[in-house]
C-alpha cells in the first residue's frame, strides 16, 4: 500500500486510474446482481436456497472488500495537477460506498413490498456515482 506522502507520476497515476475503473466494474456488476436477485427473492422467482438473509451475508462480504478498495483509493496521492479530480474520485467513491450501506440496511430492516423500489432508487444513485467517477476519469486522460 502507498504511504499518504509519496506523489505518485503521472504515468503511474493514469495507471493507477485505469485500475480503478476495472475494479470499478466489477464492483458495479455485483451489486447489480444482488440487487436482481433480491428482486426475484421478494417476487418468489428464485431457487428454495436462495434467502434475503444468504444475500445480506453475501452484500456484507463484499461490502467489505468495497470499503478496503475505497481505503486503498483515499492513499492515493496524486500528481498536483490531478489533486481536483483525484478528490473527486474520492468523493464519488465514498458515495458508492454509503449507497451500498444503504442497500444492505434496506435488505436487513424494510418489509418485502418496500425492498424493491429502495433497492432501485439506490441503483439509480449508484448510477450516478458511476458517472461521477467516469467524468472524473475522463478529466484524468485529458490532464495526462
Amino acid at each position: 500500500m502507498l504511504s499518504q506522502t509519496e506523489t505518485l507520476s503521472s504515468v503511474t497515476y493514469i495507471m493507477r486510474c485505469n485500475q480503478v475503473v476495472e475494479k470499478l466494474l466489477v464492483f458495479d456488476t455485483v451489486f447489480n446482481e444482488y440487487t436482481q436477485t433480491c428482486r426475484n427473492i421478494v417476487l418468489g422467482r428464485c431457487l428454495v436456497s436462495e434467502n434475503l438473509h444468504s444475500l445480506k451475508e453475501y452484500f456484507q462480504k463484499n461490502l467489505v472488500n468495497l470499503r478496503h478498495f475505497v481505503e486503498l483509493i483515499e492513499s492515493i496521492n496524486p500528481p498536483s495537477y490531478f489533486t481536483e479530480t483525484n478528490q473527486r474520485l474520492k468523493e464519488a467513491f465514498r458515495g458508492y460506498a454509503e449507497s451500498v450501506e444503504k442497500m444492505l440496511s434496506i435488505i436487513e430492516t424494510e418489509n418485502d413490498s418496500l425492498i424493491l423500489e429502495k433497492l432501485q432508487e439506490i441503483r439509480q444513485i449508484q448510477k450516478d456515482y458511476c458517472h461521477q467517477i467516469n467524468e472524473a476519469l475522463a478529466d484524468v486522460v485529458k490532464l495526462g
